[in-house]
């Protein structure tokens, strides 16, 4: 069993995320769902076998997440198979977190955004996940 991926590429059309599928939409859809994966990790929710979301909210909302990362990644150029993490030579200065801001000190400003961009989701995909019926865990240490 593989990691689980939230949407399909049909779902990019129908949904009107995006005027057509583009070519390398299964790669763009899995790594959407990698983030959003790592977005709910502290999250419980009901699963099924290949661990997707049973309640119907989560799974329109997981997909309406995944969608809406790939076309903000297919809207601004960036393919996250191929940015290579750490290359940028950039370093964050500072980021928001209501306002959802951020800004990069370094050499490469353009680059180190386009991995952050690549890396994290984007504020309309956080938008839909903000508005999730979830139930995050936090574990006290000590």
């Amino acid at each position: 069993m593989g990691m689980p991926v939230y949407a399909n590429p049909t779902d990019l059309t129908e949904g009107q995320w995006l005027p057509e599928v583009p070519d390398n939409a299964a790669a763009l859809l899995r790594a959407a769902s990698a983030l959003l994966r790592r977005a709910t990790n502290a999250a419980i929710y009901p699963v099924d076998d290949e661990y997707r979301p049973t309640d119907p909210a989560l799974i329109d909302g997981f997909r309406d997440i995944v969608c809406a990362q790939v076309a903000a990644w297919v809207g601004a150029g960036i393919d996250p198979v191929a940015v290579q993490t750490g290359a940028a030579g950039g370093v964050v200065a500072s980021k928001g977190m209501g306002g959802k801001s951020i800004s990069f000190a370094g050499a490469d400003q353009a680059a180190a955004a386009r991995v952050w961009a690549a890396t994290h989701l984007g504020v309309e995909a956080q938008d839909i996940l903000d508005g999730l019926p979830l139930t995050l865990t936090v574990q006290v240490i000590g």
